[in-house]
């Protein structure tokens, strides 16, 4: 054999057995089974399905075709998938099973989802039996509070706001992703010592981002003490998506103090206090009076003194004519 064609055939084999090490037969990991994990999560929340096979050697084909399929859901509805290897330069795949972002969350209940995936170098990979995903109505709370009016002590500022993890990282229902949120009406009931009470209604939308309300109570007596309790009724869209509780009974006090009302506008006669009063005081016009008055006794006396100087110089000048 000539000397270039034993070195080609070197090459080949040598080329073949790295081959062979390197990358293994793909019937070898043909038809793998993958297991998901099954978190139970609650509405609005994100969620992750993951599965690893630590098993499958890096290769050289990253390439995996994902598909998802789901029973349960709503109709068109399809979560997202991904396949791949954990590292370019380490054995082992990760899958994954996500929420689409194009759609609001998945409603409480049970849903079973199926996952494949293929590669040309190792094959089929799948669930054996479907994942069971179980979506939880989210958990919220009510916190009710009573401030008295800093302006109006015998009225009341009534506040109520959800609590809970769907609260502490809710944004907005705007989006195509984002949740609903609870739709129905707050009950405020508020009773008096005597057993009187009375309700107060407040309505909600399923697409309104604010969590809370608030409302003036103007019926309290000044130092009468009520209990005032809250609770949610559902209804709508949403009514299904949440586990509301009701709002502790607590005790509130009105203010014994009853409001001072302070004129905005100034009097026409100021009041003056005490030591700030005179001693005496005449209407304006009696003193005008007075001035002319005096004005005209000052000119009545400058002219009876003109009068008598001359009434009296003709006499002065006989008297000294005959002397």
């Amino acid at each position: 054999m000539p000397r270039n064609q034993r070195a080609k055939a070197v090459a080949a084999v040598v080329a073949t057995a790295l081959v062979s090490l390197i990358v293994p037969s793909g019937a070898a990991h043909a038809n793998g089974v993958l297991t998901f994990d099954a978190p139970v999560s609650e509405y609005g929340a994100q969620w992750t399905l993951t599965a690893t096979d630590p098993s499958v050697p890096v290769g050289w084909d990253n390439r995996w075709t994902p598909s998802v399929a789901m029973r349960g859901g709503p109709t068109g509805y399809t979560p997202e998938g991904y396949m791949g290897f954990t590292s370019y330069q380490g054995s082992g795949v990760r899958a994954e099973i996500y929420p689409r972002y194009d759609a609001r969350p998945l409603a409480p209940g049970t849903y079973e989802i199926d996952f494949t995936a293929s590669n040309a170098q190792w094959g089929a990979y799948g669930t054996a039996t479907p994942v069971k995903l179980v979506i939880e109505p989210a958990t919220l709370a009510i916190e009710t509070r009573a401030l008295a009016d800093t302006s109006d002590p015998s009225s009341a500022i009534i506040s109520v706001r959800f609590t809970g993890a769907f609260v502490d990282t809710f944004t907005t229902t705007s989006l195509p992703n984002a949740p609903l949120t609870p739709s129905g009406s707050w009950i405020v009931s508020i009773t008096a010592e005597d057993g009187e009470a009375i309700e107060k209604s407040i309505d909600r939308e399923s697409d309104s981002d604010v969590l809370a309300t608030s409302f003036l109570w103007t019926d309290s007596e000044p130092g009468e003490q009520y209990s005032i309790s809250t609770r949610f009724v559902p209804s709508g869209s949403s009514a299904d998506y949440f586990d509301i509780s009701s709002a502790s009974t607590f005790s509130y006090t009105s203010p014994s103090e009853v409001r001072k009302f302070v004129a905005s506008s100034t009097p026409d006669t100021p009041v003056l206090a005490p030591r700030e009063q005179a001693l005496f005081s005449v209407p304006i016009w009696w003193a005008v009076l007075a001035g002319i008055v005096l004005a005209a006794l000052v000119v009545l006396v400058i002219i009876f003194s003109v009068k008598l100087a001359r009434s009296t110089s003709p006499a002065s000048s006989k008297a000294l004519t005959h002397a």
